[in-house]
């Protein structure tokens, strides 16, 4: 299923935009990370215990979410149900949790839910901003 829609009719798809919209704006020289490693290379699965980033700040502007990596001085933007991703790891989640969050939300496909979402939480990870665990916090 490549797209969906959720209780308010508005059109999802992570990569058309809506369902996870994503992207990076440079503030000033990047700089690199200093182990190489943006996130760790801890694989994300379902059981992952994730939490947004230590090295990252965030505030709500206007309907979007902006990001700052205060390492690389890298600002992001997150819309729609990116955006409510974040905000649903403000604290300790287990992937599976987050999931079954964003299928009572949005009229989404189970499996396109799940693998979309391990992509974004992947694509945080590996910009610095997310913080993985192993074991499910539940």
């Amino acid at each position: 299923m490549s797209s969906g829609a959720n209780r308010h009719g508005l059109h999802l798809s992570i990569w058309e935009g809506d369902w996870v919209f994503y992207r990076s704006m440079t503030r000033g020289m990047m700089l690199e990370n200093g182990d190489g490693q943006a996130g760790g290379a801890r694989q994300i699965t379902p059981e992952t215990v994730v939490l947004a980033g230590s090295n990252a700040i965030s505030s709500s502007l206007l309907d979007e979410i902006v990001i700052l990596n205060l390492h690389s001085g890298i600002y992001h933007g997150l819309e729609c149900v990116g955006a409510r991703i974040w905000q649903m790891i403000a604290q300790p989640a287990a992937v599976h949790s987050l999931r079954d969050a964003l299928l009572d939300e949005y009229e989404v496909d189970p499996a396109r839910c799940e693998e979309d979402l391990i992509a974004f939480l992947e694509e945080l990870k590996s910009n610095g901003l997310l913080d993985v665990q192993c074991a499910s916090v539940e």
